[in-house]
């Protein structure tokens, strides 16, 4: 008897470990994945300028995803629950696919109405508009220690975008930007908080559904929307430049494809995270991130490291285990 209640204790204990070495993997992964973004967007470039369509790139990012969906539930025999679909189920995922198609676009037109400093340092309002979204629709209560990670995980994304400015050369002094630029920036950081909100929300409302169900959903809502979106920037330019921009695959090199297949598995990886654990973690993952992308510019690019880098790895640091230390 006593036998059998220790190999039962034992058998719990292992199975919490494995689960929490495969947390640990899959975070690891993503922040290693997300990280790599800027790299290989940079690695992309040809005589400094991106010699493809971001539009198409989001767009053959959201059919991946689709496609590994889908062979997923293949693989679970669970695609016979498709056809099952009712408008009521269907509709919640096409909102948060459209915010993500807006904000694509929005991430473009910005450029436009301010100069990068601007851009880099506000976008990190973002994290707060997250947490405060977090605790209006997922009803989620932060305590007060929790609410000061969450200023500091801001802080040191703040840091981190100026160190990210001294690397590229854009001075501080040349800030400039205008009404609707700024208001611009507010709408696509609320969006950017509500859409991974309320992605989590509905991917938690059926807990009893498969993720990958759910994200087929979500995906082909995706397709659909980012379709439109690069259409519309294939003909903008070509008229402005009467090249085929028709053409998907205008540009792409093997680094293109890179940035593709690390898009979708993070994009999938993430929903894991959100379906299972929280867009906190998220928001970590991506003030996390950008150490990995300096860690690969140093080697790849001799990129030299500012002192704002390691003070703004020490917020985050502290912010994850401030964050952590009194969870509620």
């Amino acid at each position: 008897m006593i036998g059998c209640v220790k190999k039962r204790i034992i058998k719990s204990i292992m199975s919490v470990n494995c689960r929490q070495l495969w947390w640990g993997f899959v975070l690891f992964l993503v922040v290693l994945m997300y990280g790599c973004y800027g790299v290989l967007i940079d690695l992309c470039k040809v005589d400094g300028e991106i010699p493809f369509l971001t539009a198409s790139s989001v767009l053959l990012t959201e059919i991946l995803k689709l496609f590994i969906c889908l062979l997923v539930l293949l693989a679970q025999y669970k695609v016979h629950l498709l056809p099952l679909l009712t408008w009521k189920v269907v509709l919640p995922f096409s909102l948060p696919a459209l915010c993500y198609a807006v904000n694509n676009n929005l991430a473009v037109f910005m450029q436009t109405q301010m100069d990068p400093a601007t851009y880099m340092i506000l976008g990190n309002l973002k994290i707060v508009t997250t947490a405060i979204l977090y605790k209006i629709i997922i009803n989620k209560k932060f305590s007060d220690i929790q609410w000061l990670a969450i200023c500091l995980l801001t802080i040191g994304g703040i840091i981190n975008s100026i160190a990210a400015l001294k690397v590229k050369t854009l001075a501080l002094s040349e800030i400039h930007t205008t009404f609707l630029g700024l208001a611009i920036l507010l709408c696509y950081c609320f969006i950017s908080g509500f859409a991974g909100v309320y992605t989590e929300y509905i991917l938690k409302k059926n807990l009893e559904l498969s993720v990958f169900y759910q994200n087929v959903l979500l995906y082909t809502f995706g397709v659909m929307f980012n379709l439109i979106c690069w259409l519309v920037q294939a003909y903008q330019k070509y008229v402005s430049t009467n090249q085929n921009y028709f053409d998907i695959f205008h540009g792409y090199s093997l680094y293109t494809w890179t940035v593709i297949i690390t898009q979708a598995m993070t994009g999938i990886l993430f929903s894991l995270i959100m379906k299972y654990n929280s867009n906190i973690v998220r928001l970590f993952i991506i003030a996390a991130a950008p150490f990995v992308t300096t860690a690969l510019s140093y080697y790849l690019f001799d990129l030299h490291i500012h002192s704002e880098f390691v003070i703004s790895a020490f917020f985050i640091l502290i912010a994850a285990l401030i964050y952590n230390y009194n969870p509620t």
